[in-house]
């Protein structure tokens, strides 16, 4: 008889978004994942042709549920794992799936950038994290209050390089004496927008 050792935990995420789920058990043979919405029980792996709208599911078998591109109609839905033995089954206990609306889902700031000291030319890595986002925008501040976005910040700094300036980890590169005392910033996005506090670019000249 298979014996839980771990139940899967309820999950928040905006329409669109994915959720994981993990359920785990000794002696089990095969899992099993169930999702109940609102008076229909299925098995995980026919809810994309069940509830169409895109979705896709990984890992209906295993002990790892993954639910892509996850539409409002899912909120509320009950998730839980059947766990297989070899003449018995047992269930886990059912996780709830929160789907926030894109025009009601605010960002929640869970890391701000810190700041970075580099020489001229050389690089800098700024990480943010929000939790309900469905973008990112990096955008380097001027010392007078001029705001350049990351992703076309090149045009008014020759030279400098810039990757991931629409995800969670910002890199700039080549990075010129003149960006000395700026400020690097993530704007989250969703149904609104939210703006990180402000982390200090210190440019030194470069050791001779």
């Amino acid at each position: 008889t298979p014996v839980v050792t771990k139940n899967p935990t309820g999950e928040t995420v905006v329409e669109g978004g994915s959720a994981t789920f993990i359920a785990r058990a000794d002696n089990v043979r095969q899992y099993q994942w169930q999702i109940a919405i609102a008076d229909a029980c299925i098995d995980a792996q026919d809810l994309p042709s069940y509830i169409g709208k895109g979705v896709r599911v990984i890992g209906w078998n295993t002990e790892k549920l993954v639910i892509e591109n996850i539409p409002k109609e899912l909120d509320d839905a009950y998730i839980w794992c059947q766990f297989v033995g070899a003449e018995e089954s047992v269930t886990s206990t059912a996780a709830v799936l929160t789907v926030i609306a894109q025009k009601d889902a605010i960002p929640v700031i869970t890391k701000h950038p810190t700041d970075e000291t580099v020489e001229a030319g050389g690089e800098a890595v700024f990480v943010a994290k929000a939790k309900y986002t469905q973008n990112y925008l990096w955008q380097l501040v001027s010392p007078d209050g001029i705001i350049y976005d990351c992703d076309s910040a090149h045009l008014s700094f020759p030279g400098l390089k810039v990757t991931g300036a629409d995800t969670e980890r910002v890199t700039l590169s080549n990075i010129p004496i003149e960006l000395d005392g700026y400020r690097v910033r993530c704007m989250f996005t969703a149904g609104d927008a939210v703006t990180s506090n402000m982390a200090k670019l210190t440019v030194t000249e470069k050791a001779t």
